[in-house]
């Protein structure tokens, strides 16, 4: 499963693109991530699923287009 990386999130995780194993939904995501990468624990970030923000647990699959990037702020 590829995930799109932007910002400092990139940074953090040392690449703009990713690759885990197939995980069913965002909550697992996140586990995931949290555990491969420690740093984003800490740290706020959004997930799209399919060019929709997440806002609660919401299903994926290995079609599923995924980008996580840093929280949006605006003016």
């Amino acid at each position: 499963m590829e995930i799109q990386v932007f910002g400092h999130l990139a940074e953090i995780m040392g690449s703009d693109i990713i690759t885990i194993d197939p995980v069913p939904d965002t909550e697992t995501l996140k586990e995931v991530i949290g555990n491969q990468y420690p740093a984003l624990n800490n740290i706020e970030f959004v997930i799209a699923v399919n060019k929709n923000q997440v806002i609660e647990n919401t299903s994926i699959d290995n079609s599923s287009t995924i980008v996580l990037m840093p929280p949006f702020s605006g003016g």
